[in-house]
């Protein structure tokens, strides 16, 4: 019988851990999103956690832009249009594109790696670019195989073509070209480029990101705060009631956010301001 502990024992089957680590990247980047609520020039009313899509920005003239986010390792290949992935996150944008028609302003499918690059219809970025080019797909002959991408897309949605194109025409791409264990440094950073957290000292930043990263967290579980049975006997319909306190956990505003970090600012410590595990550069330190 082997005497390794079960507590450094490596190499597990459970797959829960695995889900948390590309969770945990998704988290990081709604965080580094909800700063843009900060930025005026963003044109921001509000983020959404796991409501629609993975996440959804409320723009300040009342429409969306619906954001969804794709994980993959540094030594996998890119992501192909071809792929079920990338194709099942295509379906979903085009058929939340028919549900609210008008609403959104824009798509975006994020991921921490990179599309792949060439030619024909592997690439993604041919596809959106023949979407706003060429929308009744005039140019395309009855075989081209990007024509047959829109028509496979609509047979699966059950949408006319017209509209799938009229949806990946509002596509963009974003490559972050991270690997999947993002580094907290880079929420911590952003913070500091924002001026109201500027003069902060480095400890005072990092809660920012703690607490920033908990309330995504938070915001992307359909649980709610309070005692809610308490209330039931107050609403009229009580389901409707849950569901109106959830949506209300999954939304941020700037006054909330704002409200999220504003404890770091009074933070007090008896740790060292900056404790030096590694090289750093002055790039990737913080203002303040």
């Amino acid at each position: 019988m082997t005497q390794q502990s079960p507590a450094t024992a490596t190499g597990g089957a459970d797959g829960g851990d695995e889900v948390q680590r590309r969770f945990r990247y998704q988290v990081n980047y709604g965080a580094l999103k909800a700063l843009q609520l900060l930025a005026v020039e963003a044109h921001l009313a509000a983020i959404y956690c796991e409501h629609i899509e993975d996440l959804l920005l409320e723009q300040d003239d009342g429409k969306f832009i619906a954001i969804q986010i794709k994980t993959r390792e540094l030594n996998q290949q890119p992501f192909k249009s071809t792929e079920q992935t990338v194709i099942t996150a295509l379906s979903r944008f085009c058929i939340r594109g028919a549900r609210f028609p008008h609403w959104f302003a824009g798509f975006i499918l994020a991921t921490n790696f990179v599309f792949y690059e060439g030619e024909g219809v592997d690439e993604l970025r041919n596809i959106l670019a023949c979407a706003r080019k060429d929308p009744t797909l005039a140019v395309l002959g009855p075989r081209d195989r990007i024509r047959r991408y829109f028509q496979d897309l609509g047979a699966r949605t059950k949408l006319p073509v017209t509209a799938v194109v009229g949806t990946l025409a509002r596509l963009t791409l974003e490559e972050r070209r991270t690997g999947i264990d993002q580094p907290d440094l880079e929420i911590v950073h952003a913070l500091g480029q924002v001026g109201a957290y500027s003069t902060l000292r480095m400890d005072q930043l990092f809660l920012a990101a703690r607490l920033l990263r908990t309330r995504i967290w938070d915001g992307c579980s359909l649980a709610v705060e309070g005692f809610v049975l308490d209330t039931h006997a107050s609403a009229a319909d009580f389901h409707a009631h849950l569901e109106s306190l959830r949506l209300r956990r999954k939304r941020i505003d700037c006054a909330e956010l704002r409200a999220v970090l504003e404890p770091c600012s009074k933070a007090e410590t008896n740790d060292e301001l900056l404790t030096i595990v590694g090289f750093l550069t002055r790039e990737i330190l913080a203002p303040g």
